[in-house]
């Protein structure tokens, strides 16, 4: 999925008046914590690259793809989107309902995430006397 996917998707279900400029930078901030958050704590598949995520900042083009992919991506993306839209329109009931959803495909990421890879851990032993 594509920032362009991401904010279209959103535009198109709840109609706002951020600019693309808001919708990329809060984009940014989630893949920014999904990478340190999950992907960093494990060990990486055969084959398999990730590199922490660097946006130019306000001028990142549309194009750019976005940390999670698909089946996980559409509703995360969204969902977290639409929290951003209701929480600055400071609608907490709609926040409220927003936010618990992508709480809900956040789980439903990070899960599958951790089962498909080994975590990093700590290397360290606790001794039981």
């Amino acid at each position: 999925m594509t920032i362009n996917d991401a904010i279209t998707m959103l535009d198109n279900l709840k109609p706002n008046h951020y600019t693309d400029t808001n919708k990329i930078k809060w984009l940014q901030d989630l893949d920014h914590k999904l990478y340190l958050d999950v992907i960093c704590a494990h060990f990486l598949r055969p084959g398999e690259s990730f590199e922490e995520p660097n946006y130019p900042g306000a001028q990142t083009p549309k194009t750019c793809t976005l940390l999670v992919q698909d089946p996980y991506a559409a509703d995360l993306y969204y969902h977290w989107l639409a929290s951003k839209v209701d929480e600055n329109n400071m609608e907490i009931g709609q926040y409220n309902q927003s936010i618990a959803l992508y709480n809900q495909d956040y789980d439903i990421w990070s899960g599958a995430w951790h089962r498909s890879h080994r975590p990093k851990g700590n290397n360290t032993r606790v001794r039981c006397w």
